[in-house]
């Protein structure tokens, strides 16, 4: 196959990643995971050759191997335990290795040229248009949330899933514009989510190094894609992102910039505490600290999930955290610390990876940032500002890039790119190039 056919796939697979989940070999592994890692071993010649020739992409596999190798043997503890299945065991080492395969399709296939990220966000955009034609608000809704039960018809046994498409046809053929949550094609608005979050800093990355408008275009749509999920931590994120962007990186006008936010932020906030008695949507999660008119009880879960891996430091099984959470409910009274886990990825590597999680964390971050000090000034700050961005929003859900958020995988290697000095190289390069980076 020709290379640039395969490099253009390549990107088709990663941008619409976990939306064609229907279509499987059997019960093991999805179509689209398969290609993935066939064209993983095709291209396994450059990857080779990237492990020698690049400190960050070096850096990056060892670390996902350290954290495959914690997460395989915590669940060999649980195993003997007696509390998860062994094919659970295999199918988390292959999900480590699946962690692999795609930051190296994503990295052998950016470093060739920046025209291949281009074609991963048209295919970010196709998902956003499904997802707002298919908001009550829509005439095609109904079409759309069709087209999605077929997507999902091979998991529709699943509660969860049945569940929550049983809940947006009920909105949508109700009109209940106003609590519906946009999910697009995926099984859930928080899988928009994290979805939503990669897409807007790979999308500002490329604006901040093209300044072409159509990634201002672009980064309109997933702001209003955000607002219609009605996901405050999403929403807060890229806020992070673009305030810290026009407070932080210099610019001849920042002054009125940084007078501006403030005075945005003002208003904003007396709008929405006003607003809730009067004009904005009274079923609005968006301007409600909590939802149901009940207290938050993620500080409890934050605290649930802490103590379980402080308590087990070896790995956290479904029993011994349910023992926690008993625990937990005795002292504070709270039903949901039952029911829910923590609510927060950072806390979660703990419970997935053992004490030695964090640490592996700590040093991950810390290998991130000493990385991004070698880009240039403004773009050091940009890769500060997604991280700060995508913390902000996993503080408040469960997934993490080591546990199952494959997108944010691609910002990161953005970051390894950018920090060897292979971007700028990128728009200029020819197809006919070698496929290997510059030896640091």
């Amino acid at each position: 196959m020709n290379l640039k056919v395969s490099y253009i796939i390549i990107a088709l697979l990663l941008a619409f990643d976990n939306v064609f989940i229907k279509f499987r070999l059997g019960d093991i592994i999805s179509i689209d995971r398969a290609l993935e890692f066939a064209f993983f071993f095709i291209l396994f010649k450059p990857y080779v050759k990237a492990l020698k020739t690049n400190s960050f992409f070096r850096g990056w596999n060892a670390f996902l191997v350290a954290f495959a190798i914690i997460q395989f043997l915590v669940n060999l503890r649980i195993l003997v335990l007696n509390e998860i299945e062994t094919k659970y065991v295999f199918i988390d080492l292959f999900k480590g290795f699946s962690f692999i395969v795609f930051s190296a399709l994503f990295f052998l296939m950016a470093q060739k040229n920046l025209k291949y990220v281009n074609i991963v966000l048209i295919g970010h955009f196709l998902i956003c248009l499904f997802a707002i034609l298919q908001h009550p608000i829509s005439p095609f809704a109904s079409e759309m949330l069709e087209l999605k039960k077929f997507l999902f018809s091979s998991t529709l046994d699943s509660d969860r899933i049945s569940g929550a498409i049983e809940r947006e046809d009920t909105y949508i053929s109700g009109g209940y514009a106003d609590r519906f949550r946009l999910a697009g094609p995926f099984a859930s608005t928080i899988s928009f989510s994290y979805f939503a979050i990669a897409s807007f800093c790979m999308t500002f990355f490329m604006y901040v190094k093209t300044k072409k408008r159509i990634y201002m275009a672009f980064l309109g749509v997933l702001f209003i894609c955000s607002i219609l999920t009605q996901t405050r931590s999403l929403m807060l994120g890229e806020l992070v992102i673009v305030g810290g962007y026009f407070f932080f990186v210099p610019h001849k006008k920042r002054p009125f910039y940084q007078s501006a936010m403030v005075v945005s932020g003002l208003v904003l906030s007396l709008f929405i505490a006003i607003g809730q008695d009067y004009f904005l949507p009274k079923n609005s999660r968006l301007t409600k600290l909590s939802s149901e008119g009940q207290s938050d009880s993620r500080p409890l879960l934050w605290l649930t999930g802490v103590t379980a891996a402080m308590t087990y430091p070896l790995g956290v099984s479904k029993k011994e955290y349910q023992t926690v959470k008993q625990d937990m409910y005795h002292k504070f009274g709270q039903t949901s610390i039952l029911h829910l886990t923590s609510h927060n990825g950072i806390i979660n590597v703990g419970i997935y990876y053992s004490f030695l999680g964090y640490v592996l964390l700590f040093m991950l971050v810390k290998f991130l940032l000493e990385h991004n000090k070698k880009s240039n000034s403004i773009m050091r700050v940009i890769f500060i500002l997604f991280l700060l961005g995508y913390a902000t929003h996993i503080s408040f859900h469960n997934n993490i890039f080591l546990s199952a958020d494959y997108p944010f995988f691609m910002v990161l290697m953005l970051l390894g790119l950018e920090s060897q000095g292979l971007v700028p190289r990128l728009e200029v390069e020819e197809e006919s190039q070698n496929l290997s980076p510059v030896p640091n």
